[in-house]
Order: structure tokens, then sequence, then C-alpha cells
């Protein structure tokens, strides 16, 4: 699926891992066996009813969530281990970054949403297919809550890792809202329990297809499956590159010395008037940071059989 909206990283990447697992006996993400919540994170609210009822009655709840577009809603639905786990990434992350960088990425961004609040039919003409039709005026509503939004969630905010505070903005709610017609959302048929204690909630697509989901418990709270499988493992992975991440000054310098060059370059994006110029402003823009990579020995390895080769 396409997507016209510019999303502040860190954010992002924090409500990725969401979408990872985590067993009931996996210790904390920070070593503590007592694995206690963080003073910011609440523990979701218990479902009555049989497990059956109680996983379907959970996965209507997560569904509707998506429909109003309330993203904190999801994030206090899980697990309250689990959101101590993205505020500790949150914070670990936000700690190891530049106030010069972040400053200067932020706005960038900024910038960078202004191309659909300034040019939004240009790009709601360019995202639109026969599978999903965005209008001038939804591109133009998203880019000003990306823009809203930028400017909100600043540094300190992250190093606090108070995740569900920085869902409260309301520009979260404004693109979800945004993106509810556009995100195809199940219809829940049924649900059954398993010998094994897990429940398989079946569905509907948007296309009628029957489809199924398996749920478990998670510190008494029902959660996909999907979700359950590996999260301590990938939540210490993440924490683990975040301590390797290091910006020296060199690098820094580097970052720095671009930023202009590319808001000169989105500015060259709001006045596009066809695709073709679009498209020939986004390629310029790409420049300077290829001319970064290569200038500091990087790149892009397309070949994984690099050994292979040699033989």
């Amino acid at each position: 699926m396409k997507t016209f909206a510019f999303i502040p990283f860190l954010t992002i990447a924090a409500l990725a891992l969401t979408s990872c697992g985590r067993n009931d006996t996996a210790p904390a993400a920070d070593g503590s066996d007592d694995n206690a919540p963080a003073a910011s994170a609440k523990p979701a609210a218990a479902v009555k009813g049989t497990p059956a009822e109680a996983a379907k009655a959970t996965m209507q709840a997560q569904v509707d969530a998506v429909a109003k577009g309330d993203f904190k809603a999801l994030y206090t639905g899980l697990p309250a281990s689990y959101q101590k786990d993205i505020s500790t990434v949150v914070k670990a992350a936000a700690a190891k970054l530049d106030a010069d960088i972040y400053k200067g990425v932020s706005e960038l961004l900024v910038a960078a949403a202004d191309i659909g609040v300034a040019n939004s039919k240009l790009v709601a003409e360019m995202f639109s297919d026969d599978e999903m039709t965005v209008s001038a005026a939804e591109v133009k509503a998203a880019a000003t809550a990306i823009q809203g939004l930028v400017k909100k969630i600043t540094l300190d905010s992250l190093k606090k890792g108070d995740i569900a505070a920085i869902l409260s903005n309301k520009e979260f709610a404004e693109v979800g809202k945004l993106m509810k017609d556009k995100v195809p959302l199940p219809k829940i048929t049924g649900s059954k329990e398993n010998a094994d204690g897990s429940v398989t909630i079946t569905f509907t697509d948007a296309d009628g297809d029957e489809d199924e989901s398996e749920y478990v418990k998670v510190d008494g709270v029902w959660m996909p499956a999907s979700m359950t499988e590996d999260w301590s493992d990938k939540v210490k992975e993440a924490l683990a590159d975040i301590a390797e991440f290091k910006v020296d000054e060199e690098s820094k310098a580097q970052y720095m010395s671009i930023l202009p060059t590319l808001k000169i370059g989105l500015e060259g994006l709001k006045k596009a008037k066809t695709e073709a110029e679009f498209q020939q402003g986004a390629m310029m823009l790409m420049m300077p940071i290829m001319m970064m990579q290569m200038g500091s020995g990087g790149g892009f390895d397309f070949d994984d059989d690099d050994d292979d080769d040699d033989e």
C-alpha cells in the first residue's frame, strides 16, 4: 500500500516493536528479575469471559482502536511489561541522539511534510491508483498533522520514554482517522479455545476471504501469537544496537553540512507542477546523500555472496 505521510522516525521505530513478540516467562529487557513496569506503564484492563470470549473481545477492541485512529489505546492495551520494554528502547535511543542532528532532522521532516501542505493536489494524484484514491484534502490534513507531531515530539520528550503521553497528541488521532478508510479492517466471525490454551479467532478480510489469528495470554493480556515470539530477544538486540551507535564529530559535520542542501531540494518539490518534475526533484534530492555515502567510504552492497565471487 502506498503511503503519503512522513512519520517521525523514532516514534515509528518504537511502535514497530509492538509487531514483535514476548513470552510470558521472558526476563525483562533491562535484566531485572521482577520485570516491574515503568512508572508510565499501566497494566491493560483485564477482559472478562471465557478465554475464547476474552480473546475475541480483545481483538475487537484492537480493530476498533485502529478504526478510531486511537494509537494510544493500542499501546496501553499491551501488557505493562511490553510498555516498559518499548519505553526503555525509546529512552536508550534518545539518550544516544545528538541534539543538533535531531533538531536538524526534525526541521527537515517539517519541510518534507510541507510538500503535502503546499503541493497536496500533485501528491494526491501521484499516490492514487486503481486500488486507493487519495484526495488533496487528505494529503494536506495528514501533512499538517505530521508537522504538528514533529514539532511536539522533542528530544526531551523521547528521553522521558512516556509513549502513552506522546501518543496522546491529537495529531496521531487525526492521522489515524485519515488512514482508517485506506486500511481494510477485518470482521471477526468467531473464536475457539485450543487444547494448549491459545485461542483461534476467525475473521473475514476486505475481500470477504476467511482467515484466522492465534491469540495467547501474556501477563494476563490476550495478544496475537505472532507478537509473542522472541520479544525479549528482539528488545535486547535493539538495545545492543543502540549501545553500539555513535556519531563522531566528523560524521556529525557531514550530516549537518547536507541539511541546507536537502532543504533547498524539498523547496523544489513544493514547486513541482508535474509528476516528472517531482520525480526529477526527488532524484536530485538524493544526490547529496549519495555523495556523502561515497565520501565516507560507505555505499550500498547488493551482493551477499562476496565470498563466492572470490572463489
